[in-house]
This record gives C-alpha cells, structure tokens and sequence, in this order.
C-alpha cells in the first residue's frame, strides 16, 4: 500500500496472499457468497433470537453489501453512497400508489 491509502478488505487480502487485484476481488466476493448462505440459513432455522433481532442483523449485512457491490463504497469519496442515501432518506418511494389518481 502506498502512504496515505486507506486500508481495505481487498487490499489486506491481495497483501496477505500475494495475488492481484482481480484475484483478491473475486475471491472476496466467493467468501462472501458463502457467509450470506451461512447468514440465510440462520436466519431461517434459528429460534432462541426474538425475530425483531435477526431482522436487523440480516438488515446490516444486505447494508454492507450494498456500500461493497462496486468496490470500497464507504471510503471512496467519488462512490455512490451520497446518492444511496439520499434516494433513499430524502426520495424514497411511495409506499401507496393510487391508479385512479
């Protein structure tokens, strides 16, 4: 890393195994896959954790996946997150639609 880049998920992992950037992307998206199903599968069998709980556990991770999609998206400066946001606190969608209207 050069002084005064941010450290992130991709470049720990391509420091750590020696690979290239596409190798270290590819390979985090295939661990993440895997977590998600982990995540799912918990999600839907767990009983022990009030249900309001695992909803907002289940809510951070699709969060997390949303600021990630495209590469560092809380870190980038010049990301989407500033329109992700504002779409949806300041225009979300009506949660009614009137035909006749």
């Amino acid at each position: 890393m050069r002084r005064g880049e941010v450290a992130n998920g991709v470049n720990c992992y391509m420091k750590q195994h020696s690979v290239t950037k596409e190798v270290a992307v590819r390979e985090i998206k295939k661990i993440v896959r895997e977590y998600c199903k982990v995540v799912m599968e918990e999600f839907l069998t767990i009983k022990a954790v009030p249900r309001p709980i695992l909803v907002r556990c289940l809510n951070t991770i699709r969060l997390v996946n949303v600021y990630y999609r495209e590469g560092d998206g809380f870190s980038d400066p010049h990301g989407n997150l500033k329109d992700l946001i504002t779409s949806i606190l300041i225009k979300p969608l009506p949660l009614c639609y009137n035909v006749g209207m």
